[in-house]
Order: structure tokens, then C-alpha cells, then sequence
């Protein structure tokens, strides 16, 4: 994939490709941004490393979370001994999962692809 984008931005004119890197660094800068924010919201602290939180309750989750209203991400997890599953619902919990994925790849994808763009900037124009 990288190959393929590196020989569409080789035959590109310069102002074409200037045109494409300065459209390519706002998702560049944004997108790890974003995830940033999405890691924040859907992770919690549990012991020495983060959790992935669900999004929706489950019952027990949710009976639960309702007669604490005060009790954070973190001091829920801790309640119910780490056990994610049993506060949120497996397929929220995988959903969030697939969004932070897509969300670092995106991230990745565009901060590589502004650096192609501008190494393909820097190299001395053919024949020379």
C-alpha cells in the first residue's frame, strides 16, 4: 500500500503534491488528537495499566452504576474485581475497541502519508 502511494506521489507535479500535503497534515495533526481523547474516554486506570471500557451497561452494570452515582470508571472496575464484561456488555466493549483501532490506524495512516509527501518534496527533481 505504502509502494502504490509512494508511486502515485512520485508522477505528481510539485503543486499538486504541496497542495496534497498541506490537505494530509490537518487529518496528520487531528487524527492522533482524536485518539488521544477517544483513549481517554474509553479507557480506564485498573491496577498498573488501562482497561477498555464499554459503552453500554449491562444490568448488573447498570443497577449498579445507578445506586452509585458517585463511583468513577476506575472505582466501578475496582468493585467488580476488574471484570469489565460484568459492568459493561461484551459487544460495547468491542465496539470501543474497534474505535480506538480505527482511530491509531487512521492516525498512523496520515502522519506516514504527510512524510511520504514531503520526502517526495525533497528529492532532486528527475535528471539531475
Amino acid at each position: 500500500m505504502a509502494g502504490l502511494a509512494w508511486i502515485l506521489v512520485a508522477n505528481i507535479k510539485d503543486r499538486v503534491r504541496s497542495t496534497i500535503f498541506w490537505i494530509s497534515l490537518f487529518p496528520a495533526i487531528a487524527c492522533p488528537l482524536l485518539y488521544y481523547v477517544k483513549y481517554q474516554s474509553l479507557t480506564a486506570e485498573y491496577g498498573d495499566s488501562r482497561v477498555i471500557c464499554g459503552t453500554v451497561y449491562t444490568t448488573k452494570g447498570a443497577d449498579y452504576a445507578s445506586n452509585n452515582p458517585e463511583k468513577t470508571k476506575e472505582e466501578l472496575i475496582e468493585d467488580f474485581a476488574g471484570q469489565t464484561a460484568a459492568i459493561w456488555t461484551e459487544d460495547s466493549i468491542n465496539k470501543a475497541r474497534v474505535v480506538l483501532g480505527l482511530f491509531y490506524s487512521v492516525a498512523v495512516a496520515f502522519l506516514a502519508f504527510a512524510a511520504l509527501i514531503k520526502l517526495q518534496n525533497a528529492k532532486p527533481p528527475k535528471g539531475t
